[in-house]
Parts: structure tokens; sequence; C-alpha cells
């Protein structure tokens, strides 16, 4: 058995919300036109419901919600569904680039951007790579 076939509430179909008074009453107008093993399982049921308000507790949490039903019928006329909206022009165009929209550079970042490495540079490195430029004599 699973751990569903187990909970009285998600075997039978019994509201987790409701009183004991209406578990009763529902397990009692099920047990009425039930078989003998099916009325056994009922009375197992009930007793787990109504022995213990504790483990009645903990038998609703691990139920869970009860589901709201499913309309069967709609009345009236039903409503079309809302038109999928169509895209803007402004939508399909590729965005703008963001450069533009930045503030001017501080003298403080062009000088991090203009920051002088060459001093990494070694002396037999330089004859593989070439001259660095106006910089790199140090």
């Amino acid at each position: 058995m699973s751990g569903d076939d187990e909970n009285p509430f998600v075997r039978f179909g019994l509201d987790p919300s409701a009183p004991l008074a209406e578990l009763t009453e529902r397990l009692r107008e099920r047990a009425e036109d039930a078989s003998d093993e099916e009325r056994v399982a009922l009375r197992a049921a009930w007793d787990a419901l109504s022995r213990s308000p504790a483990r009645r507790l903990q038998l609703a949490l691990e139920a869970g919600p009860t589901p709201t039903p499913i309309a069967t019928h709609v009345e009236g006329p039903i409503a079309p569904p809302a038109p999928w909206p169509e895209p803007t022009l402004g939508q399909v165009l590729a965005p703008q680039p963001v450069l533009p929209q930045l503030p001017p550079e501080t003298p403080h970042e062009a000088a991090l951007r203009a920051l002088d490495l060459s001093f990494l540079v070694r002396s037999d490195e330089s004859a593989v790579t070439g001259p660095l430029g106006p910089r790199s004599q140090r």
C-alpha cells in the first residue's frame, strides 16, 4: 500500500477541513453500500480519524488542501479568449547600444584604462612579441 492508500482523507475523498461529525456521516454513508471488505477499511479509517485529534491533524496535513472542483457546466455564453498581442515595431527592433546611454568617462576611469603594463614584459620576450609601443621603454 502506498501512503495515499493509507490516508483516509485521500483514499475516501474526505475533506481534511471537515469536522469529525461530518467525517463520521460521510463514512457512514459509504458503509451503507459497501462490501464487507470495504466496511472493514471504512471502520479502520474512522478509528484513525476519531481516536486521536493529533493523528487526525497529521493525516489532514499529509492529505494537503482540498482541490476545488472543476465546473462541469458553464452558465451563459463562453467569452472568447483574449487576442494574442501583436508586437510593436519597438519590440521587434534590436535594442539600442549601451555605450551612448552611459555617462561620460571620468579622468580616474580613463587613468585606469590607460594603465601601463609594459614592465611585465621581459626583454627577451620583446624579441618575440616585438615592440609594445611608445610606453614600452622603461
